[in-house]
């Protein structure tokens, strides 16, 4: 009787003892497959971060950044395509660590502009998650770098980065700046301040003039057009070249209406006695491009800016076109309270501005760019009786005979960061 209690009794801690072995690792394999799910969303939502951080301040030196990638017509894959995609060498995974069976992809679905849409994939022993986020250029905040994001120092009417020449009654309610040598006659007023940065920066004044000089030690430096282009639109390798030459052929110069009659009309316009264009804002922005615009004798540019913020741009960079005007312009936009609203212009020609006799307007000009082989180019010139509300910045400046500049002191892009607007799985 005792040896088959104790039989029995063996017989039954070794069943215990088997089933709970067997529950063991049945819970390990449960909990392998748990971490690899928790873990294959969080390396998705480290792809997005990571990919929007190279979109917001492009290519850095470090490990694990993701290249620029946008997924075929638009459409991201499922997650059990893609994990067949990485099985048959289509989508390339950054491995964090570096091989290891654990890593991330990323790309946008169609090109980021002022709001892209960013679909990664997390990837953990064959496991697949996904992370899907919106974001919308917003204004970046102080603490970010100004070398690094898309922002503009300051809050300058006017900034001429190599010369600035002034002649007779120019009034400026806000603040001027320069790297280099300010040429000004007799009777001009700036309210708020001539900074003149770096040691290149001087000041040779006539009579009558009313200013305050604030003397810095470092020139301040500003990104060129095209670097702005590239920012906004960068390239996707050598088929898909991004900036200013992506801008060209994706635009929106079909909502341009010329004497309020819709048309095919650019990239160059000329307009005379009374003529007027019109270019209209859209959601999330619009953007036109332009080789040349020209005006003469009481001709008016509609800003109409409703609906969302408009951009112009002037390139292609290096070419002779630009934005001239002559006798009786006026450049007005339809909602002027709003700065997220206002208008920018960018001009990345050799052609630069000029407005000559009675031009007023409300815009930021953008005016900075280089050649090809690193000279400073992009002007802004205007004479006799012009009125501007908002900003110029440019390479070179020259104000000759009643200019007047007045609050709001708009920089032509205070925006420089991407900020997420939507995120899901």
């Amino acid at each position: 009787m005792a040896l088959a209690v104790a039989v029995a009794m063996s017989l039954c801690l070794c069943m215990l003892i088997s089933v709970s072995g067997l529950q063991v690792v049945t819970q390990l394999g449960l909990s392998k497959t748990e971490r690899d799910y928790e873990r294959a969303l969080m390396l998705a939502e480290a792809g997005a971060n990571a990919y929007l951080s190279r979109l917001t301040f492009g290519a850095a030196d470090y490990a694990n950044l993701p290249p620029l990638y946008q997924y075929m017509d638009g459409i991201a894959p499922t997650c059990s395509q893609f994990a067949e995609g990485v099985r048959n060498g289509l989508y390339e995974l950054i491995r964090v660590p570096s091989g290891s069976q654990q890593g991330y992809f990323a790309g946008t679905l169609g090109r980021p502009g002022a709001r892209c849409t960013i679909v990664a994939y997390g990837w953990s022993n064959g496991v697949v998650r996904s992370a899907r986020l919106t974001a919308t250029i917003a204004r970046a905040p102080s603490s970010i770098d100004g070398e690094t994001a898309i922002t503009f120092p300051g809050d300058y009417a006017i900034y001429a980065v190599s010369a600035l020449t002034v002649q007779n009654n120019l009034v400026v309610n806000g603040k001027v700046g320069t790297n280099g040598l300010v040429i000004m006659q007799n009777n001009n007023t700036i309210t708020n301040g001539l900074e003149l940065n770096g040691p290149a920066a001087t000041v040779v004044a006539g009579l009558g003039n009313s200013y305050t000089r604030q003397p810095f030690d470092d020139p301040l430096m500003w990104p060129t057009v095209s670097a702005v282009a590239l920012r906004y639109y960068p390239n996707f390798g050598d088929t898909a070249p991004g900036g200013l030459a992506y801008l060209e052929h994706h635009n929106d110069n079909a909502m341009i209406r010329v004497n309020g009659l819709a048309g095919s009309f650019g990239p160059s316009l000329t307009l005379r006695n009374g003529e007027s264009v019109t270019f209209y804002g859209k959601s999330g922005g619009a953007n036109y491009f332009l080789e040349e615009l020209s005006f003469v004798n009481m001709g008016s540019v509609n800003l109409d800016n409703t609906a969302g913020p408009i951009t112009i741009w002037f390139g292609p960079s290096g070419s002779d076109g630009g934005w001239k005007t002559k006798n009786g312009v006026t450049i007005t936009q339809t909602v002027t309270g709003d700065l997220d609203r206002w208008c920018r212009v960018y001009i990345g020609t050799n052609g630069g501005m000029t407005g000559k006799n009675n031009v007023s307007g409300d815009l930021g000009i953008y005016c900075y760019n280089r050649s090809a082989a690193g000279v400073q180019t992009g002007f802004v010139e205007v004479n006799n009786n012009i009125g501007f509300t908002g900003s110029i910045i440019a390479n070179t400046v020259v104000l000759k005979n009643n200019a007047q500049f007045t609050v709001p002191h708009f920089t032509p892009d205070s925006t420089g960061v991407y900020r997420v607007s939507m995120w899901a799985e």
